[in-house]
């Protein structure tokens, strides 16, 4: 995944990348990638990440998600904002 980024992003291994814990969630505890790797590469392409800000959920293009993952992926991406939501009460 990181190296993914690195080319994405057009940075080196020593730029420090802050991914939001429910993505890095989501793509670590998903329970199926479709396509194996390639699933990981096209969901990172079609993100909208952009260098020195963080990789957060709105950076994910969930059109087309379920060509790649199951729906536990979006179920993971959601908890964070939920449990932001519910912190506002």
């Amino acid at each position: 995944m990181r190296s993914l980024l690195e080319k994405k992003l057009s940075i080196d291994q020593k730029t420090t990348l802050e991914i939001a814990d429910n993505v890095l969630e989501a793509f670590i505890k998903v329970d199926k990638y479709s396509h194996g790797s390639r699933s990981l590469e096209a969901i990172i392409q079609t993100s909208d990440i952009v260098p020195g800000k963080a990789f957060s959920a709105s950076c994910i293009n969930t059109s087309c998600l379920e060509m790649y993952v199951d729906k536990t992926f979006n179920d993971y991406l959601r908890e964070e904002y939920e449990k932001g939501e519910s912190n506002k009460d």
